[in-house]
């Protein structure tokens, strides 16, 4: 007899197959401002599972750099990005939500980058 002719293949498992509910949110935001350089970046990542669950992720960045040149002139820029984003599942509904925000100011011989992102989602399983 071969080794191989008892040998089965076992039978799947009914949790193999098991699936959940989950909710995921990102947020990131990045600010740079400046000639001599102001630089700051944010990022954040929730994810979670489950029947009732609620993800929610929030990032901000500002940058800020003032001088003045050599004319006395002063060199301002200012940059804030905020991202925000939530993804719930309560009692079989399905929401999801996001937003960024931009915003920057330059005055003189200045530079002022702002970027955010926001992204949120979710996948309903009936259980």
């Amino acid at each position: 007899t071969h080794e191989d002719d008892w040998h089965e293949e076992p039978e799947p498992h009914p949790e193999d197959d098991w699936e959940t509910s989950s909710a995921s949110a990102v947020a990131s935001s990045s600010s740079y401002s400046g000639n001599g350089v102001a630089v700051t970046h944010s990022y954040t990542e929730t994810n979670v599972e489950g029947s009732d669950a609620t993800a929610v992720a929030n990032a901000g960045a500002s940058a800020s750099y003032a001088d003045y040149d050599w004319w006395g002139g002063l060199d301002l820029a200012e940059a804030t990005s905020s991202a925000h984003s939530l993804s719930d599942i309560t009692d079989g509904i399905l929401t999801v939500a996001a937003g960024a925000y931009d915003w920057t100011d330059v005055y003189g011989d200045a530079y002022a980058a702002a970027i955010s992102d926001a992204v949120a989602y979710g996948t309903y399983v009936e259980g």
